[in-house]
């Protein structure tokens, strides 16, 4: 796991202006180590002390990772969840749809789920009008379970995959272990 370096305004008291290194434990330092999960390899650090807690940030997901104390009585906004998910591109919060939840494991579900999605947007993006399958299938009944999914529609189309992607969250919210299948359609 990475960090970023926050570039500080030179007129900020007690800063020159340079590049410092930040991370969780140096932004909230009462943070207790024991509640920091696995953060996933593509995740970087960056928590900053003006945010509620601490961040980790992924481009290859397009997410922003939020965790909060597990003493409830810790947190800056009371009872919410624990893990905040906010989809971000490079580094700039975007609009769509998040995640929360006080399970860890829906969280990485979801960031799996969110990895696929980017890496099929780009994709898309690199090819010329090719056919695509989208699924959403239910793992715990092995992908026997369609949920949502619609054949032989243009690559091109945003639509599909934001309408996948709604489905897919939707399964996830209501504790469906859902996975989004895009495959390239048989011609």
């Amino acid at each position: 796991m990475g960090q970023r370096p926050h570039a500080l305004d030179g007129g900020a008291a007690g800063y020159s202006g340079e590049n410092l290194m930040t991370t969780w434990k140096t932004e909230f330092p009462d943070f207790p180590e024991a509640d920091l999960p696995a953060i996933p390899a593509d995740f970087v650090d960056t928590s900053w002390h003006n945010n509620a807690c601490p961040s980790f940030t992924s481009d290859e997901a397009e997410l922003t990772v939020w965790i909060d104390y597990s003493d409830v009585s810790m947190r800056e906004h009371g009872a919410g969840h624990r893990f905040q998910l906010e989809p971000q591109r490079d580094g700039v919060e975007i609009a769509g749809d998040g995640f929360s939840s006080d399970d860890w494991s829906a969280v990485l579900a979801f960031i799996d789920n969110s990895r696929a999605e980017v890496t099929a947007r780009k994709e898309i993006a690199k090819t010329e009008r090719i056919r695509l399958h989208y699924a959403v299938r239910d793992r715990a009944t092995e992908g026997r379970d369609l949920l949502w999914g619609i054949d032989d529609i243009d690559a091109d189309s945003a639509d599909m995959i934001d309408r996948a992607m709604t489905t897919l969250r939707r399964a996830l919210r209501d504790g469906i272990d859902a996975e989004l299948i895009i495959t390239k359609a048989e011609t």
